[in-house]
């Protein structure tokens, strides 16, 4: 019997490992060499399996090595990867007939049954390219030891010891999430679900990449999202150690339940739920009436752009009209905000995180968001919005427990209750406030009025912002400075280190009522007023009083000072 039990073991992992290996990687590396002093480009590498895009390499000088890695199902496909090169702000492909001296273009038909790595280089002055193509030997199953999630999560953890001096900390999973707590109390955490191939990146650097090219990896150390778990030291190790370790544990993870919590100091876990958890049944049968009734005002919402809200698998869907969603796990609901500052409503992620997935552009943001160009009752689509929360929260329970809150133009939330009013600053919304106005709010909450003149805001800074961003990605420091993009209520400032992508990032408000723009010999600063640090560093992980842009030789820093004047000036 226990020989029996032991095939069916070996040919359920078997199984599962080829579910896991439906998926390979095409590593692509290029790069330009003897290129021309002055005409050296901004250049990135696209690349198109059977004529759809799938990916693109970042955006980088053509004389820098450039890298770019992506997961597609098997079988066969026409790949071409293609150079494209920044010329008069405009992205053009990197050929003859575009009057370059060669096609920099690689075309193959490719059986991808194993991973591939493809190294291009490209000489800009004769015109000679070089292609280099190696499959990676597909890992034989039975090499690959058989272990249950615990054992495999144990061998990760006791090798993490020592790595890097123990920074890393420990793995654990928890609620269908695998997390890395850092030594530093810092932690990153991310989907089993969205867990791809762990790879050696680049020199002493382990990743575990996301499926799809996706941002499923959320950081507390930069508050963002990123396409990768990675795990690097200075000194020298062998990198297929660690990866075969973590190749392992994803095998293993993905051939268990997916609801486990295994792992080592579970009783400090800060995101661990003690709520019970409900079936799609169950949450359906307690909130069909309110989920109807606000399905019936989205029916007409901005042209029924929004399509409707569904519930399934433990999230809660916004199923739009042009055939995308947005995802939120249902334990992961937060505040239900009436913004009156963009006159729009919002429904945003516990603990300040970024729960919200978004196949529009397959990034992971703060909450949902429902708006529209004309005037409406957002009073009574927040009103129908924290109904459906408060349900969803509890089901069994007829008291409403989620506070409906307004968010006025000084950047604090009133949040409305029976007898008391909690004013808090809205970004430092944490489990310790969500717990206080639980016990504080027993009713369901009305909806209280804040005037508001600001209805029309929210859309006169796209043109400045577009030759703002032009500018910097064409005529002055491409090579650091990336973009500048506006999520939400915030604006973020992106630059590159080392080819790794940083930001800034500034509240809105803040941003027009508290920065000037200066020029100096070396530099264009943001400078805070009064010294208030209201900048955010994802490089640093701290908060700073100002922004600079580092201004390259023969730079145009006063053409750049007024374009950021512009923009500010139009928030």
């Amino acid at each position: 019997m226990k020989r029996i039990f032991a095939l069916l073991s070996f040919l359920i992992f078997i199984i599962s490992y080829s579910f896991a290996q439906d998926v390979v990687n095409l590593n692509f590396k290029y790069q330009f060499f003897d290129s021309r002093e002055g005409f050296v480009k901004l250049s990135k590498l696209v690349i198109k399996a059977n004529g759809k895009k799938i990916g693109e390499s970042p955006a980088k000088l053509e004389n820098v090595e450039n890298k770019v890695s992506i997961q597609i199902p098997k079988g066969k496909y026409e790949i071409n990867a293609s150079v494209y090169s920044m010329h008069d702000g405009v992205w053009e492909e990197r050929t003859e007939a575009n009057d370059y001296t060669m096609d920099c273009i690689y075309i193959d038909s490719l059986l991808l049954e194993s991973d591939y790595n493809i190294s291009l280089t490209f000489n800009a002055v004769t015109g000679s390219k070089n292609v280099d193509v190696e499959e990676v030997e597909i890992e034989n199953p039975s090499n690959i030891s058989i272990d249950n999630p615990q054992t495999a999560l144990k061998k990760v953890n006791d090798y993490l010891k020592t790595f890097d001096n123990g920074y890393y900390g420990y793995l654990e999973v928890i609620d269908g999430y695998l997390y890395d707590r850092f030594a530093s109390g810092k932690y990153t955490k991310t989907a089993i679900s969205n867990l791809g191939k762990a790879v050696e990146v680049s020199e002493n650097k382990v990743a575990i990449m996301c499926k799809n090219e996706l941002e499923c990896v959320y950081s507390t150390y930069t508050n963002s999202n990123h396409k990768q778990m990675s795990f690097s030291q200075n000194s020298s190790f062998n990198p297929s150690t660690l990866v075969d370790l973590l190749n392992n544990l994803v095998v293993a993870l993905n051939n268990k339940s997916s609801n486990a919590n295994l792992g080592e100091n579970k009783s400090n876990n800060i995101l661990s739920s003690n709520v019970k958890k409900f079936t799609d049944a169950e949450f359906l049968a307690a909130c069909k009436s309110e989920l109807d009734e606000l399905n019936k005002f989205l029916e007409t919402f901005d042209k029924g752009y929004y399509g409707y809200l569904e519930i399934k698998d433990g999230f809660l869907y916004d199923r739009f009209l042009a055939k995308k969603y947005n995802s939120m796990p249902i334990d992961s609901l937060g505040y239900v905000v009436i913004d009156e500052e963009y006159n729009r409503v919002l429904l945003d992620c516990k603990n300040n995180s970024n729960c919200s997935f978004s196949t529009f552009n397959n990034k992971y943001y703060d909450g949902m968001s429902f708006s529209q160009s004309t005037s409406y009752d957002k009073y009574k689509l927040a009103t129908l919005i924290n109904n459906l929360v408060n349900k969803l929260r509890n089901p069994n329970d007829n008291k409403g427990i989620s506070p409906l809150a307004i968010k006025t133009k000084n950047g604090n939330t009133e949040v409305q209750g029976n007898s008391e009013v909690v004013n808090s600053n809205f970004s430092s919304y944490d489990d310790e406030v969500n717990i206080a106005l639980s016990n504080l709010f027993d009713t369901p909450i009305a909806p209280k009025t804040t005037p508001s003149n600001n209805s029309s805001q929210g859309s006169n800074y796209k043109t400045p912002l577009n030759e703002l961003n032009t500018f910097l990605n064409t005529y002055y420091n491409p090579e650091i400075d990336n973009n500048v993009e506006v999520i939400n209520t915030s604006v973020y400032f992106n630059f590159l280190v080392d080819g790794d992508n940083y930001s800034s990032s500034i509240k809105m408000a803040d941003l027009k009522k508290y920065v000037t723009v200066n020029v100096t010999a070396s530099e264009v600063k943001l400078q805070c007023n009064n010294s208030q640090k209201l900048f955010y560093s994802t490089y640093a992980d701290a908060t700073y009083d100002y922004f600079s842009f580092t201004a390259p030789d023969n730079a145009n820093k006063e053409k750049l000072a007024k374009l950021l004047s512009d923009f500010i000036k139009a928030l």
